[in-house]
């Protein structure tokens, strides 16, 4: 009966052992496929930046959203107009938070507003849209849109690097299981 037992437990543990030996195996492959996608991923986003940027002046938007509206507002606002520039295919160099200011004259019968600012590369020919998308905010008082020149190299912004994780052999992991089991 003794024997019987000690035979079904090796067995089970034989089982239990092969069952986590191919779940280790099926893990780390689908862990490296999945750092393949990104890094994919990444090069194709580098490449279509990198083609678009023939196109590209340095801009600085400077804008006066109304003192009526709360600082979160006139952050979202901010923030909106960022995410219009990125989506249109811009890089956003620079971003200045809203502050509040009195104003030399009035503008629009409002003696405040907050002020803010934002540095970025856009295509040219896409300036347009930006104009009109700013325009057509009702919180926007004032906007000044120019090209700036660039003094220096622009520098891309840099690709996150996936860390390749220690790769383990399978005789540790077959020791470590073992004084994991034999001492229980």
């Amino acid at each position: 009966m003794f024997l019987k037992t000690e035979i079904l437990l090796s067995l089970k543990y034989d089982a239990s052992y092969k069952l986590l030996r191919n779940f280790d195996a099926s893990y780390k492959l689908l862990r490296n496929f999945d750092a393949s996608y990104k890094l994919l991923r990444n090069f194709d986003a580098s490449y279509k930046l990198l083609r678009n940027f023939k196109n590209m002046k340095f801009y600085e938007l400077t804008y006066l959203i109304s003192s009526n509206a709360p600082l979160e507002e006139a952050k979202i606002l901010a923030e909106n107009i960022a995410d219009f520039i990125r989506k249109g295919g811009g890089i956003v160099t620079e971003m200045k938070n809203p502050f509040k200011g009195k104003l030399a004259f009035p503008i629009k019968k409002e003696r405040e507003a907050f002020f803010t600012s934002i540095d970025f590369y856009f295509d040219s020919e896409k300036t347009k849209e930006l104009a009109e998308k700013i325009k057509s905010e009702d919180k926007v008082l004032r906007t000044l849109l120019f090209k700036k020149k660039v003094f220096k190299k622009m520098e891309l912004p840099k690709i996150p690097e996936i860390k390749k994780e220690e790769k383990v052999a399978l005789e540790e992991i077959e020791k470590k299981l073992e004084e994991i089991l034999g001492q229980a």
